[in-house]
């Protein structure tokens, strides 16, 4: 969980400040499913409830102050009818016209 005054750090390092604590930033996910062991990767970002799970899990494990959940960088094109094939652990990517 984040830590006392995690908040006003960012705020002070988005103003060019230096803050009093470096807060921990991860963009982890596809290690943090990974290291979970209970889902794929192509498993888990089809379901808020696993991705809730699996993040809360990491959260407390590794006492990230902040969340970066970002799961599919496809998600606009696909409704255009652009193929993003993915799979178990490889990840979605646009593939064809």
């Amino acid at each position: 969980m984040p830590y006392v005054g995690a908040v006003e750090d960012f705020r002070t390092i988005r103003r060019l400040g230096t803050p009093k604590q470096v807060p921990c930033v991860a963009q982890s996910e596809e290690c943090d499913v990974k290291w979970y062991g209970k889902y794929c990767y192509e498993e888990f970002c089809q379901s808020g409830d696993k991705i809730s799970e699996v993040w809360s899990a990491a959260i407390q494990e590794f006492d990230y102050d902040w969340a970066w959940v970002q799961i599919d960088d496809c998600f606009e094109f696909e409704p255009l009818g652009i193929d993003c094939p993915g799979r178990d652990n490889i990840l979605r990517a646009t593939h064809g016209t």
